[in-house]
């Protein structure tokens, strides 16, 4: 059968103009957004930039970042978008973004423990000022021009523009704090926290977290922060009473009372709100900020009832892995910096797992305990988490044998010259009816140990056994 042929049909002048325009239109989309005109930033490593910065004579301006960090996201939104400072940055710098976590070395070469960090170096490459912190328009420029100009300008004239926005206000108090102005850096957080989210509603969410938070590391150091702590958690506890709190004030509460380690009143206003009807989300709500402190009051019963203990396990395990991979990738060329990391994270998520074990074992579901103690040991073997298991199952008061095997393994890989895993093998002995073997146990350790604290603790061991 014949193949039919096409005669092509006429391109004519229309036809063509709308072609091109099409293909002008798909390159723009398909193109990265950082090659954008108007986006300030190189893509150039620090060496280069630095080298383009001397040779054109401008500044280095870098963004450390984080890719959680909200306020980093927040200068990408507006500051880094404005006319201005993308005017500015083009003329008088070359600027860089860098991911901190990322680029963890480079991070470390400029000091940088917080997000975001600004810096601004010279042609030279010597440091002009850094600053941390969201910062508007306005107050990015007003910062900027002083660095090119050489002016001194102090962190309280660059926001004399915006007085009342409490999130300015946040960051110069945690500035003041760190310069040793306490007074002056109090004043500001109480401001931030009573007056904020009247100025900005928005702002609630960050009254009950950051501002609290802030409050609560100046409380470490200038005690007089601890009185204005407790009188604004009074008022909290009659509102959250009263029903008219919300989640966030509830979280704010908590964390009060932590600071001035008073977490009883948290409890106790679990208690009471719990005997309530009306509204058993105030309840829930104060539940979730007592983990710790029901599992210390041995309230397993309630905490099992809020916490699918099986799903968070998983949950927790699965993000562990993912972080681990991740910090694998990013610090591939970094050995030693890649184990700093993953040692933390590891410490971190047996703690976690600690509780969930604990919370199997005290409402006597025994099976799910071994096997989440297993998972556990799965991620480290260390004798710390062999104790740290041994101890949960001690603390329920009604431990097994799975914790009493724990303890020995803990004192056999330590060697028995940690006291803390002797004390609480020859404990757990004591408590599964061992008394004999308990008290040799530590009459031995205390032969061998010399360290004058550590023996007292084990004579005091020795005295309460059995």
């Amino acid at each position: 059968m014949p193949v039919k042929v096409q005669t092509p049909r006429r391109l004519t002048l229309h036809t063509l103009v709308w072609r091109i325009a099409l293909v002008a239109i798909s390159i723009a989309i398909l193109a990265p957004s950082a090659r954008a005109v108007g986006v300030p930033f190189h893509d150039l490593k620090l060496e280069a930039a630095l080298e383009k910065a001397k040779k054109e004579n401008k500044l280095l301006f870098i963004d450390f970042y984080a890719t959680w960090c909200g306020p980093c996201k927040l200068m990408d939104r507006i500051t880094f978008k404005d006319a201005g400072v993308i005017e500015w940055l083009g003329k008088n710098a070359i600027s860089l973004k860098i991911d901190a976590e990322k680029k963890p070395m480079v991070a470390g070469r400029f000091r940088v423990s917080s997000y975001p960090t600004l810096i601004f170096l010279k042609p030279d490459g010597s440091e002009a000022r850094r600053e941390s912190g969201y910062f508007a328009p306005p107050e990015f420029l007003r910062l900027a021009d002083a660095v090119l100009t050489g002016k001194t300008v102090r962190p309280d004239q660059l926001i004399s523009a915006r007085p009342n926005d409490p999130r300015v206000k946040l960051r110069e108090a945690r500035r003041v704090m760190k310069l040793g102005y306490y007074r002056r850096a109090m004043k500001d957080l109480l401001w931030c926290y009573d007056e904020g989210p009247e100025e900005s509603p928005s702002f609630i969410r960050l009254r009950s977290t950051l501002v609290v938070e802030a409050l609560g590391q100046l409380a470490a150091i200038y005690p007089p922060v601890k009185p204005a702590i407790a009188k604004r958690r009074d008022t909290l506890e009659s509102a959250i009473e009263a029903g008219t709190a919300s989640a966030f004030d509830i979280q704010g509460y908590a964390t009060m009372n932590r600071i001035i380690d008073q977490t009883d009143k948290t409890l106790a206003l679990y208690d009471r709100m719990r005997s309530r009807k009306d509204d058993p989300s105030i309840a829930q709500n104060l539940r979730s900020e007592l983990t710790d402190e029901l599992i210390a009051a041995r309230r397993y019963d309630e905490l099992a009832e809020a916490i699918d203990v099986s799903r968070e396990s998983d949950n927790a395990i699965a993000s562990y892995h993912r972080t681990i991979d991740r910090l694998r990738r990013i610090n591939e060329a970094d050995p030693v910096e890649f184990e700093r990391l993953a040692s933390s994270e590891r410490e971190r998520i047996v703690n976690q797992l600690g509780r969930f074990y604990e919370i199997l074992v005290g409402t006597k579901r025994h099976a799910a305990a071994s096997s989440l103690a297993a998972r556990i040991l799965e991620i480290d073997t260390l004798p710390a988490t062999y104790l740290m298991l041994a101890t949960r199952g001690y603390h329920t008061g009604e431990p097994t044998d799975a914790q009493l095997g724990f303890a020995r393994e803990a004192n056999k890989l330590s060697e028995g010259k940690d006291v803390v895993a002797i004390e609480t093998f020859a404990r757990l002995l004591g408590k599964m009816g061992d008394c004999n073997q308990a008290r040799s146990i530590v009459e031995n350790a205390v032969k061998t140990i010399k360290d004058a604290k550590s023996r007292t603790l084990l004579m005091k061991c020795l005295m309460e056994l059995c």
